[in-house]
């Protein structure tokens, strides 16, 4: 199923980093995000997914758009960082979505879901205080295509 490749696609790629990415967390919990992220020393992947939207056109094709979020983070928690500091963590996790996202349209032939990526995606900074005071950036990007759920199959 989709989210499972999903899931599987990124958490390869955290294996596959060289430890630049220590730690993957997948889902839709925030309660389980702050935990996991609390216990975390390093910079973190955190994949999260909105909703599936499906439509019936004229044809009688199943269209559907899924949502995604891929951040990349740091926690700096209690540790007291000089602007410069924060900076550099925040071009470290920009440089990273920007190689994420290179690799997924890239690698758009690998996996059948990719072959749905959309056109456009967007990276933004991504800052949550009451996540382990985590700094970095979010990637975001829709998975759009026909009957990508196998309704038809």
């Amino acid at each position: 199923m989709i989210l499972r490749d999903i899931r599987d696609y990124f958490k390869k790629k955290v294996e596959d980093s060289q430890g630049k990415i220590p730690y993957f967390v997948f889902g839709i919990d925030e309660k389980a995000l702050r935990e996991s992220v609390g216990t975390f020393d390093n910079i973190f992947m955190f994949v999260d997914y909105g909703q599936i939207e499906s439509s019936i056109d004229k044809m009688n094709r199943i269209y559907q758009k899924f949502e995604l979020a891929v951040t990349i983070a740091k926690p700096v928690g209690a540790n007291p960082l000089d602007n410069d500091s924060l900076n550099e963590v925040s071009f470290e996790c920009y440089e990273l979505a920007v190689a994420m996202a290179k690799d997924m349209y890239t690698a758009q032939r690998e996996r059948p879901w990719m072959k749905n990526l959309s056109d456009s995606f967007s990276i933004m900074p991504f800052v949550a205080p009451d996540i382990a005071r985590s700094i970095g950036c979010t990637l975001s990007f829709r998975v759009e295509g026909y009957d990508m759920l196998g309704f038809k199959k």
